[in-house]
């Protein structure tokens, strides 16, 4: 019994189990602080994309009731300071973030080449085109996040109003 009593007097001894206990604090500190970013950024990604998707649905119910002025283009400002992130999120959800935000900019792309159609007198043309690039939209992306919203416990926006 005095020996095991020897171990703990023993000033390297103590010096080493606090270097240990110091790494693991460390490590401890670290992968609980990668989670938190980790879901941050998944979850700025995953507002934004809820509000995305009700903006163009309302805005496709919008365009298609015959309001053509004025095309907005869509805000993506998560996704744009965001990106260099990406690979923090699943490999799943990062190929649906990118492919998601590529049909939004195409569809920003798309609003402004309206004035050149407009001048050629292509209107109809553009917004028949514009129109169902839309509805291409919403059919592709509708429901393509709904499980990660339940997952992560976002509230998705009504789209039905």
């Amino acid at each position: 019994m005095g020996e095991s009593l020897e171990i703990f007097s023993n000033k390297e001894l103590i010096t080493a189990w606090v270097a240990v206990f110091g790494a693991l604090s460390a490590a401890a500190k670290y992968f609980i602080d990668t989670y938190r970013d980790k879901a941050a950024i998944r979850a700025a990604f995953l507002v934004e994309v809820d509000r995305l998707l009700w903006v163009i649905r309302r805005h496709r119910r919008w365009f298609g009731a015959g309001q053509m002025e004025p095309l907005i283009p869509f805000t993506t400002d998560v996704y744009d300071k965001q990106i260099e992130n990406a690979g923090k999120l699943t490999k799943s959800l990062a190929i649906r973030i990118v492919k998601f935000y590529g049909f939004v900019k195409f569809l920003n792309q798309i609003q402004a080449q309206r004035a050149g159609y407009l001048a050629l007198g292509l209107g109809s043309q553009f917004d028949s085109f514009y129109a169902g690039q839309l509805k291409n939209f919403e059919d592709q992306f509708a429901a393509m996040f709904d499980e990660e919203f339940r997952r992560h416990g976002i509230e998705v926006t009504d789209w039905v109003h």
